[in-house]
């Protein structure tokens, strides 16, 4: 009975400590290319859910700011993502405008 309490008391790498250690060596290389693999195959829905959650904690203080001076929350969201879209839009008319202006001069 007491080799269970201190089994239970000891952490995992501790309980592991029996296995080899070109068996560990082996399953953190097995893990880290099927973690690779999931990532090349999941390109496609991983990306756009990595940039929405960017975009997601860049405008969160814009978003609590608005609802701190008694915005809704919906309203501010709105206000926030119209916002970025905004200056989304002026960047790149800004950039097209300059390119264009560059290659008018060359």
């Amino acid at each position: 009975m007491e080799h269970r309490e201190v089994q239970k008391e000891l952490g995992f790498w501790e309980r592991q400590a029996g296995i080899p250690f070109y068996v560990k060596i082996a399953f953190i290389f097995i893990s880290a290319f099927a973690f690779a693999y999931m990532l090349y195959v999941g390109e496609s829905i991983l990306a756009p859910i990595a940039y929405s959650a960017i975009i997601a904690i860049l405008l969160n203080p814009v978003v609590n700011f608005l609802v701190n001076h008694r915005v809704n929350k919906v309203v501010a969201i709105g206000i926030a993502v119209l916002l970025a879209m905004v200056i989304c839009i002026g960047f790149l008319l800004f950039i097209s405008s300059q390119c264009s202006m560059f290659v008018e001069t060359y």
